[in-house]
């Protein structure tokens, strides 16, 4: 009979605290409104360094891809001893575009920049300026270089000018032998 009154003791008491943890489970309107808060005041801090990072990435992709089509231009240039070129334009809502070809022909087709917020920037201090000056970049039948230069990318969000501007990548076109290089946030 003692074992049945014991448990019948602990059975009360294990149902008791449920129903009592039972009546305090959940938040206030007072907790919520402070985790909205301090959400809030995170993703205001982490919101303008991301964006900045993207930008960035943007205005990098941009810059491997033209550097990859001007290399594209000067081995086609030596394999088929014509020179070639690299011309540059923006369609009407401001996308960059580029087209490789063989200098006298017309462009058959043009690559886009990945992003439409991508321009060419030209606060640097010698910068060309391919679409409003028309230069172009040509490469004679054995890959040297006509037109040395170099040719900015920056962010058309990013308010900065020049050295001063984070999301700047170049390709400098150093050399009249046609060496290539990337450079990232400065201006050469």
């Amino acid at each position: 009979m003692k074992r049945s009154v014991s448990r019948f003791k602990f059975q009360r008491l294990s149902t008791f605290s449920t129903s009592r943890n039972n009546r305090n489970k959940g938040f206030t309107l007072i907790e919520l409104f402070v985790i909205v808060i301090m959400v809030g005041i995170l993703g205001a801090i982490a919101a303008p360094g991301w964006l900045a990072y993207l930008n960035r990435r943007q205005v990098t992709a941009t810059r491997d891809d033209v550097y990859q089509s001007l290399l594209q231009a000067q081995t086609r240039a030596k394999q088929r001893s014509v020179t070639y070129e690299v011309e540059f334009q923006e369609t009407a809502d401001g996308v960059l575009q580029w087209s490789v070809h063989p200098k006298g022909t017309a462009p058959s087709s043009w690559e886009e920049a990945s992003s439409g917020n991508v321009e060419i920037d030209t606060g640097c201090a010698g910068a060309l300026d391919p679409i409003g000056a028309g230069d172009k970049f040509e490469f004679d039948f054995k890959g040297n270089v006509i037109s040395v230069g170099t040719l900015y990318f920056a962010s058309e969000t990013s308010a900065a000018v020049g050295d001063n501007d984070q999301t700047i990548r170049a390709v400098d076109i150093a050399t009249l032998i046609g060496g290539l290089r990337k450079v990232n946030n400065q201006c050469v």
